[in-house]
């Protein structure tokens, strides 16, 4: 699997001994509100039982990014397990999104 950006299939394509070494191209778009709901829940326990509203908080970090979600669960998980607890509270949130460049205070 390679992964690039958007002028990714453009540059590859200019060498001939690459582009035939790829099977076949998928892009990849960022997840609608209806399905983050859908599969982030089910992606990590730590979303599991997290309120719908709470999830789109967070994907205003992740603005729909997989890489993004992967992020932000990996840095909730460490702050649940410093803080003791596993309640995922929108401060909660918000702190984690702010330790990876996050995009607002909490309400």
């Amino acid at each position: 699997m390679l992964v690039g950006g958007p002028d990714c299939w453009r540059i590859l394509s200019r060498y001939p001994q690459l582009r035939s070494r790829v099977y076949r191209r998928e892009e990849m778009r960022p997840l609608t509100e209806q399905e983050l709901l859908m599969i982030i829940p089910q992606y990590h326990p730590v979303w599991a039982h997290v309120e719908p509203e709470l999830i789109l908080l967070a994907d205003e970090f992740a603005r729909g990014h997989f890489r993004e979600w992967r992020n932000l669960t990996k840095t909730a998980v460490r702050t649940l397990e410093r803080e003791d607890t596993e309640i995922l509270t929108e401060d909660l949130i918000v702190h984690c999104t702010r330790l990876l460049g996050g995009v607002r205070d909490a309400a």
